[in-house]
């Protein structure tokens, strides 16, 4: 208990170093400081636990995503693959993703609710994103892009049903009589989508150089689904023209043009 009270004092004085004097409330200033150094503190004895660095890793990309509904099967290997060997294999078995789970709950950075599915507090994703390096910070946000990616790569989305009306000649009116719910997993996905792509833009308001590990066709495929979601009859034109206008261009400008415009 005393080793843990000593850590605890440490993280809490290095949070009231960078604390703003001019705070509104004292008390609620007090009061939030106390979550966020329990939280750092928690997250520090993952960092030492066996395999914690791997959890480490996966939380600093849920710093990205919507906090509400994180779905399980987001703990994947990336498409394209994380850059570590070792968190690719330890994720892509059910043991490893089910320790990963362990821990982040275990030290309540995450809450499982009834949709079998795990919540996180915003705050701690704000905690997270401003106690990383600016290097860890867009390490983990191409993580968070990559693994959304390999999960939109496992579920159907309006594209898809596009691409196979085209190929079958079928006519727009055969889009009114689909079954909206084919679309659950993707609409899931598409809600952490919007949150990376407004952390995406802000960062990009706030750096002068376009860091070139962000322009890769997993980002520009990301924005692209955030602007064909929601889907609905009012949008079905202008998606088709953007999607036949972009066909074949180079990920850069189409990684910029959607930035802008959806």
């Amino acid at each position: 208990m005393s080793e843990y009270l000593q850590q605890y004092e440490k993280y809490s004085l290095g949070l009231l170093d960078e604390q703003d004097a001019s705070s509104a409330s004292m008390y609620e200033s007090r009061e939030r400081l106390a979550v966020r150094t329990t939280w750092l503190l928690n997250f520090e004895y993952i960092k030492q636990s066996k395999n914690g660095n791997f959890a480490v890793r996966f939380f600093h990309a849920c710093a990205f995503f919507n906090p509400a509904e994180i779905q399980q099967d987001l703990i994947n290997p990336g498409k394209p693959p994380i850059e570590d060997d070792s968190y690719q294999e330890y994720v892509d078995t059910a043991l490893g993703s089910s320790h990963i789970l362990k821990l982040l709950t275990d030290f309540s950075l995450f809450k499982k609710n009834r949709r079998s599915s795990l919540t996180v507090h915003r705050l701690v994703q704000e905690v997270i994103r401003g106690n990383i390096s600016p290097e860890e910070y867009v390490s983990s946000l191409v993580d968070a892009i990559r693994l959304l990616s390999y999960a939109f790569s496992f579920s159907r989305s309006p594209d898809d049903l596009l691409t196979s009306m085209i190929n079958k000649h079928y006519d727009r009116a055969s889009l009114q009589t689909t079954d909206p719910s084919l679309f659950h997993k993707w609409h899931k996905i598409c809600l952490h989508a919007h949150e990376v792509r407004k952390l995406l833009l802000d960062f990009l308001k706030s750096s002068q150089l376009l860091d070139q590990r962000i322009v890769i066709p997993e980002t520009a495929r990301l924005v692209y689904e955030c602007a064909l979601h929601p889907f609905n009859k009012g949008r079905f034109g202008n998606f088709v023209s953007s999607r036949n206008t972009f066909a074949g261009v180079g990920s850069e400008s189409y990684f910029v043009f959607l930035c802008r415009s959806s």
